[in-house]
């Protein structure tokens, strides 16, 4: 089956190898949690899948953040807040599927859109920062 979500190494490379590791198991557990939502999945399978997800990316944040207060990046206040809006989000599309069993097309937009901006984009920033220190 086609992965939903694509890790492209050119797009969302940063060539720090904690970081793109970091997105690269968050981009598995996306497509993880996609394939078990198209194959049907029981509903406690895909409450796994999506645990997996949320803990991959708890952990991830916070070794960014980390990363980012070792290399005195400028911009991490801000890039804070967006983890927390983004674990936000994340949050209550994991409660949403608690209350009702069902995994809503906007959730998987919203994962691509996390994808893009975030790991496609404001994250270059710091990887930018980081290179030059």
């Amino acid at each position: 089956m086609s992965h939903h979500f694509e890790w492209d190494a050119s797009r969302y490379g940063l060539e720090i190898p904690d970081m793109d590791y970091g997105h690269r198991l968050i981009i598995e557990c996306m497509n993880d949690l996609h394939a078990g939502s198209v194959a049907n999945a029981s509903p406690i399978e895909l409450g796994n899948r999506f645990d997996r997800l949320v803990r991959a990316t708890v952990e991830h944040f916070s070794d960014e953040e980390r990363l980012m207060a070792e290399i005195g990046f400028p911009d991490a206040a801000p890039h804070r807040l967006m983890h927390q809006q983004i674990l936000e989000r994340l949050y209550r599309f994991q409660l949403e599927f608690r209350r009702t069993g069902v995994l809503p097309e906007r959730l998987f937009n919203f994962l691509g859109m996390w994808l893009q901006a975030h790991l496609g984009g404001v994250d270059r920033e710091y990887a930018r920062h980081c290179r030059a220190a």
